[in-house]
């Protein structure tokens, strides 16, 4: 036997191997209550498996999964696929129904992600899928045929600089990075920062005085504010390429320098609390309303994170990625992509899309679960039912079930004049979340783990259109509170949709299944 399974709901049944099939198949349907029961063997996935045959075993190394499905979805996705870095790839149909579709992997959780690679113009595109480009800015801003990897920012004197809108809150965890190559031995330079009011909450520095990379943070948004820093001790020379990064935990108040990804220095601080929410900035930084510290020479792969990387992701950042590992079967959150260390983004390549499958006319009544887990404001599409399988421009886009703008839950319809249904509660804790709307007679349903949360009685069908089930982002254009992203900024697994108004108990209890 391969790896054992270790998804979301992975456990293990003790004694497993000494019971027969058909025994452990009546034991587990009495645990669970489900019936019939259809049990995966745990396996090894190798890079190009997409979906393992249902079996039992009596081995040693047997895990049994504890969401067990009986309410005949027509379409029922679990996040078991081995999938390349960047790549479209195939999602298998669990439902039988085999309607299998392809998605778009995301490699990264950076927003923004400034790769510089255009060689023209004056934006600068955002890897991250989370629509957050740069705009070259100053008579001297251009571009560089040598940068790291391809093409890269430079500033060959004068003022040039990228302005961006921040993604990433300066009063929780965060990281920067850039590569950066100097080409003046000015006093200091700032290779990346983020801007309030008056002054920058983090910049990321080269101190021409002793030619060392630093990392200052700045304790409040004033003139002139107290400063905390790191100064490394590699020796910044000039005409050579390092990799820049600092970190901040926010639990502990520590900002963390890396060069080359090695650590070269922590200092605890209280300078991120505030939040700067002015711009992320490639090329110089603010200090007391004044724009200073101008980068002459290359910048290349800006990131900025909305969390702490440890030193293996901010290594394998500076190395271009990892070998992407096959994800072992119900690995949750493994719509999206590469291996991030444990770490699953769903955001989408933009025009690309996100995940999708066959076609459907009119589903009408319907039902759709998922589980979730997101952390702070971006939010993003869950599920809902598109016009096009790609992109986000679709003018047909209705039942849609959304992380709104406020971190609460949304669905949403179209049947004339749309219909929405919210969560009072938010679900933007970073913890996993089981979410469930349904059209029917009963009307418009909304869940949060298992516990109808919002209804309306009038609203009993949705927009009659052919489209497809998509999954991690659609369009969101019309429907209120919409969210910073269209796609899921999260994770995303365990999607379900049903030709069916399911019963509020049966909603619940899949939830008690799961849990």
């Amino acid at each position: 036997m391969g790896e054992r399974a270790r998804g979301r709901y992975a456990g293990r049944l003790p004694g497993a191997a000494a019971l027969p099939a058909r025994r452990l198949l009546v034991l587990l349907a009495a645990l669970l209550g489900a019936a019939p029961l259809t049990h995966e063997a745990s396996a090894a996935l190798s890079a190009n498996t997409r979906n393992l045959t249902n079996a039992l075993t009596g081995a040693d190394d047997f895990s049994y999964y504890g969401a067990v499905r009986d309410s005949s979805p027509t379409l029922y996705y679990r996040g078991e696929d081995a999938v390349s870095s960047s790549a479209t790839s195939t999602m298998a149909d669990s439902s039988g129904g085999a309607r299998n579709g392809t998605y778009n992997a995301r490699t990264d959780g950076a927003a923004p992600w400034w790769k510089f690679d255009e060689g023209s113009g004056s934006t600068a595109a955002d890897a991250s899928g989370t629509a957050a480009p740069g705009t070259l800015t100053g008579a001297n801003a251009g571009w560089n045929a040598t940068g790291r990897y391809g093409a890269g920012f430079a500033v060959t004197s004068g003022t040039g600089y990228v302005l961006g809108t921040p993604t990433a809150r300066t009063d929780g965890d965060w990281t920067v990075m850039a590569w950066v190559y100097a080409t003046a031995d000015n006093a200091t330079m700032a290779a990346a920062a983020q801007t309030g009011d008056r002054s920058s909450a983090f910049m990321l520095k080269r101190d021409g005085g002793v030619d060392r990379f630093m990392v200052v943070t700045t304790r409040t948004d004033v003139d002139n504010p107290t400063v905390d820093q790191v100064v490394g001790t590699t020796a910044a020379s000039l005409n050579t390429w390092f990799h820049v990064a600092a970190t901040y935990v926010d639990s502990t108040n520590t900002v963390t320098l890396y060069v080359n990804a090695s650590s070269e220095g922590s200092v605890n601080t209280k300078s991120a609390d505030w939040n700067a929410t002015g711009n992320v900035v490639a090329g110089r930084s603010q200090w007391a309303n004044v724009f200073a510290d101008q980068w002459i020479g290359r910048i290349d792969e800006v990131r900025v994170y909305d969390r702490a990387l440890n030193s293996t992701d901010i290594g394998n950042a500076r190395s271009g990625g990892t070998t992407v590992s096959p994800i072992t079967t119900r690995r949750t959150g493994a719509l999206a992509g590469a291996d991030q260390s444990g770490t699953y983004s769903v955001a989408s390549t933009g025009a690309a899309g996100a995940y999708y499958g066959s076609s459907y006319a009119n589903p009408n009544p319907f039902t759709i679960e998922c589980l979730v887990k997101v952390t702070g404001s971006a939010g993003g599409t869950a599920m809902g039912f598109s016009g096009s399988t790609t992109g986000a421009a679709d003018a047909n886009h209705d039942r849609v079930l959304y992380v709104d703008s406020g971190g609460r839950v949304s669905f949403a319809v179209n049947n004339g004049a749309i219909k929405t249904v919210r969560s009072a509660g938010t679900v933007n804790d970073g913890a996993w979340h089981h979410l469930a709307a349904s059209i029917g007679a009963a009307g418009q349903k909304l869940y949060v783990d298992g516990t109808l949360v919002a209804s309306d009685a009038a609203v009993t069908t949705a927009a009659n259109f052919t489209g497809y089930w998509r999954f991690g982002g659609m369009s969101l254009a019309g429907y209120s509170n919409q969210p910073t992203s269209d796609y899921l900024i999260g994770s995303l697994d365990e999607m379900a949709v049903y030709p069916a108004q399911l019963a509020d108990e049966v909603v619940s209890a899949h939830q008690v299944a799961r849990s």
